[in-house]
Order: C-alpha cells, then sequence, then structure tokens
C-alpha cells in the first residue's frame, strides 16, 4: 500500500510547491495537498497519514481542532517535517512560537520575525553523518539564500549546517542550524530551515551534474538537479521508515 503524505503549503500545484510535488509524485507517494491560501480542513486533519509535512503554510490556517488531531497523528507515530519560509517557524506569517506543532519539533522557534536573507549565499554543510544524507554527493554543495533562524532543542541532532560566504569564503563564526531531526522513541521529526523552491533555495534545485524532469500534474513540469531529487527522497524516507 502506498504511504499517505499530507503537504500543506507553499502554493497552488503549477507554483512553488510544484518542486517538492513533483519530486513526492516521483516515489510513488499518495499525496493530499492543500494550498496556503486554504484552511486545514477538520476532515483532512482526521485522516491517517504516514507524513506531513508543514512548507510556507501558516499556523493561522490550522484550527486548535485541527491541530489536536494533528498532533495526536504524529505522537501516535505519524512523521512530521516542517520546510521553511515566510509563513514557516517565526516567519512574517508563521506564527508557530509557542504552538502544539513546535512542541513536535527539533528546534524552538525565535520569538521574533525569524527570517534570514544573505544575498552572497550560504554553503550547505555536513555537520554530522545521518541516513538521510547517506548516498548524496556533497563533493561540490550547493548554495543557499536564506532560511529561518531558529534555536536547536536538546538531544536533537544537526545534521547540515549553512554557512555564510563572503567573497567566495566562509564566515566560519556565522553558521545556522539547516537541517535538524529528533530522537524521541515515540516518533520522527525533522525542519529543513530553508525551502525546496525558488528563491531562498538558490542552487539547490540545481543541484547535482543531470538535470531531469519531473511531472506534478498534466500541465505542470520541473526540471532539476539529480542530487536535489536523492535529498529529498532519501529525506522522506528516513522519515516515513
Amino acid at each position: 500500500m502506498k504511504q499517505k503524505i499530507l503537504y500543506c503549503g507553499d502554493s497552488p500545484i503549477g507554483g512553488a510547491s510544484t518542486y517538492l510535488y513533483a519530486v513526492l509524485k516521483k516515489n510513488r507517494y499518495r499525496v493530499t495537498h492543500i494550498a496556503p491560501h486554504q484552511k486545514l480542513p477538520l476532515l483532512v486533519s482526521k485522516s491517517k497519514f504516514n507524513l506531513i509535512i508543514i512548507s510556507d503554510y501558516s499556523k493561522k490556517n490550522i484550527t486548535p481542532n485541527c491541530e489536536d488531531q494533528l498532533v495526536r497523528q504524529v505522537r501516535n507515530g505519524t512523521s512530521l517535517l516542517m520546510v521553511g519560509g515566510w509563513a514557516s517557524f517565526t516567519g512574517k506569517w508563521g506564527g508557530y512560537r509557542g504552538s502544539q506543532i513546535e512542541s513536535l519539533l527539533p528546534v524552538t522557534c525565535s520569538k521574533n520575525d525569524d527570517r534570514l536573507n544573505y544575498a552572497s549565499g550560504l554553503m550547505l554543510s555536513v555537520k554530522q553523518q545521518h541516513p538521510i544524507i547517506r548516498g548524496v554527493r556533497w563533493n561540490n554543495p550547493p548554495v543557499i539564500c536564506g532560511l529561518n533562524k531558529v534555536s536547536v532543542s536538546k538531544q536533537s541532532k544537526v545534521v547540515l549546517e549553512a554557512v555564510a560566504l563572503k567573497k567566495g569564503k566562509l564566515q566560519k563564526q556565522r553558521r545556522y542550524p539547516l537541517l535538524v531531526t529528533n530522537h524521541d522513541k515515540d516518533f520522527k521529526s525533522a525542519v529543513f530551515t530553508c525551502d525546496f523552491a525558488p528563491h531562498w533555495c538558490g542552487g539547490l534545485v540545481d543541484w547535482g551534474t543531470r538535470r531531469v524532469r519531473l511531472k506534478a500534474s498534466k500541465n505542470a513540469q520541473v526540471e532539476v538537479g539529480d542530487q536535489y531529487i536523492a535529498f529529498i527522497s532519501q529525506m522522506t524516507r528516513w522519515l516515513l521508515a
């Protein structure tokens, strides 16, 4: 039976959500997508999913009853992934600080607007090994252009960092958690504090040596790098294992 994913946010299919949605479809998951302007239907939150992805989806779209249902699912074994954006964490329209959903994440949200923009770039850097990055080629990592600034919770694992660049050189004193996972025995959760679609993701979508065309729907497709696909695929496999 195909594993079921609830994907909330980014855009209607055909916009920014097409990137992540197309990779999920390539892996043959059953994906239910909720656009960022839509409230999360209580019926959907009551359905049983294997993974819930929140990506640029404002907390105001999730009613208290829906949040209760989602939290109950995660505590009963559904995995959770939050991806960065202006409507994630404490972004301009995020609002997750102090929420029940935040309590499930391996990080805590900032008190104030947490968006960081780096026009000169942030390079992906491996902090420690993890199944998510196994098999992904790191000899030529991509550069991203922004993320949400978060604080890592105790006993969470920082897998990737984003290190600031200045005139092409790494500024090691300016490094930020990028991929963080939890180690709770009852459920899996992770955050990727950048996004998977332009603009923050920068060179991430082109990462790799081979170009791949992916179809999200009859009228929506994207062209991405092979390591972009490998990275997202490994992340979802770990969360669904």
